[in-house]
């Protein structure tokens, strides 16, 4: 049991590790950390099934993120890209994919997006909103899981464009939204709210970034690193490099809370992502076992 595990509703952890028990790699650190961040941005935590739903779609992207590195020093990965993406580009329908079967992922995404697409309640705008940041997040795992396998590293400006899709903040945000009645659609071109949860995802990006740099470091083996740190200590020294990342932490965090004042504190959004904030912050301080080396 981990730290992180020790602090959220047990009955809640059972039922998630109850339904993943046939999910290969599914285990009880990335239910627990699905809870332990989509409970705090609930606009009404009474709500238990709508948390459930929340904390499951957090824990795909952290599953399925773990899935792929773990295989980082293999010559193919365990996970079917191509399929997943057929889905999340709506090129096929969670109903047709889930009856074909297939691979944990495909029935942990398929079972997913319709658990999504009924609980946006004929919000057609918001599902595919949904689908499109899965989409994103899936693309940019592929991107990173078939750089690192390759002999020539990506520029600076090329990882962090990339790894700011792949950052599963993206997915956990639309399915908060969801969950919370937040009908993104209707707030498309809103510009504080828009810059909001760019800000939100290269600040996400380069945190993960400065955890997990000895983890990913290790799992390359020869291949190429996905990580800011990693990548500019080929400029500079390592303190140098933790430094500037940090640094960009830092300044992204500030761009956040320009965006959140001007939304105002009644802003739903704002409500929103104000505790998740804090949240995501103690899970890091708990060391969670996603980065351990």
């Amino acid at each position: 049991m981990t730290a992180i595990s020790t602090q959220v509703d047990r009955d809640m952890l059972q039922r998630m590790m109850s339904w993943g028990a046939d999910l290969a790699d599914f285990e009880e650190h990335h239910a627990a950390d699905g809870l332990y961040i989509a409970r705090s941005a609930m606009l009404d935590p009474s709500k238990t099934d709508d948390l459930y739903l929340a904390a499951l779609n957090t824990s795909f992207t952290f599953w399925i993120d773990d899935r792929s590195d773990k295989s980082l020093s293999q010559t193919s990965s365990p996970v079917d890209w191509d399929s997943l993406l057929s889905v999340t580009s709506g090129r096929e329908s969670p109903e047709s994919a889930s009856a074909a079967g297939g691979s944990s992922e495909m029935r942990f995404l398929c079972n997913l997006a319709e658990q999504m697409r009924s609980r946006t309640g004929g919000r057609s705008a918001d599902y595919i909103f949904w689908r499109s940041s899965v989409d994103t997040v899936l693309r940019g795992m592929r991107f990173e899981e078939q750089t690192s396998r390759g002999s020539a590293p990506p520029s600076y400006s090329e990882y962090v464009e990339a790894g700011a899709a792949s950052i599963a903040i993206w997915t956990v945000l639309a399915g908060l939204y969801i969950v919370n009645d937040l009908s993104r659609s209707a707030r498309f071109g809103d510009p504080w709210l828009e810059k909001m949860e760019r800000c939100l995802g290269m600040s996400q990006r380069l945190m993960n970034d400065l955890f997990s740099a000895e983890k990913e470091r290790r799992e390359a083996g020869s291949g190429c690193v996905c990580n800011s740190v990693l990548l500019l200590e080929g400029v500079m020294d390592p303190q140098q490099a933790r430094r500037f990342v940090d640094e960009q932490v830092k300044g992204y965090d500030r761009l956040i809370r320009q965006c959140l004042t001007a939304l105002g504190p009644e802003d739903p959004y704002a409500r929103m992502v104000i505790p998740m904030l804090t949240c995501i912050d103690e899970w890091y301080g708990k060391a969670p076992v996603r980065y351990e080396t």
